[in-house]
């Protein structure tokens, strides 16, 4: 995955979250060919857009981030299934991803895709109520 890490310094961490919360923003981030946003810090309403347009936001610990920050160009691995990143020194680091965004990054789907997915069972829900 070709992955946008927000730098450091406090004032740019913070302008980079002011900006990462439109969904223009997230489709933005997929046009320039990234695929995941690792971070510190990750606003809701940047993860629910992420979440729409099948970029990956992911929050990690404060160490983990400094040494991304001081290995520029290092090759990570990014596994959503197992909510881990592997780092090119080998270790890897857990994230927290709910279930929900886990299995529609996994199946290429949004929150409308997932809907659809469940129109059979919708229509017999309809169905016994009438």
């Amino acid at each position: 995955l070709n992955v946008v890490l927000p730098t450091t310094p406090d004032n740019l961490e913070r302008a980079t979250r002011a900006i990462l919360q439109t969904d223009d923003t997230a489709r933005s981030v997929l046009d320039y060919g990234f695929e995941a946003v690792i971070s510190t810090e990750i606003a809701d309403i940047f993860r629910n857009n992420s979440l729409k347009n099948g970029l990956v936001a992911i929050v990690i610990d404060v160490q983990t981030h400094e040494w991304l920050l001081r290995n520029p160009g290092s090759e990570i691995g990014i596994d959503i299934a197992a909510g881990t990143v592997t780092l090119s020194a080998g270790r890897s680091v857990d994230f927290a991803m709910d279930d929900f965004a886990r299995h529609c990054l996994l199946e290429g789907i949004d929150q409308l895709g997932f809907l659809q997915q469940q129109s059979a069972a919708i229509e017999a829900f309809e169905e016994r109520r009438n």
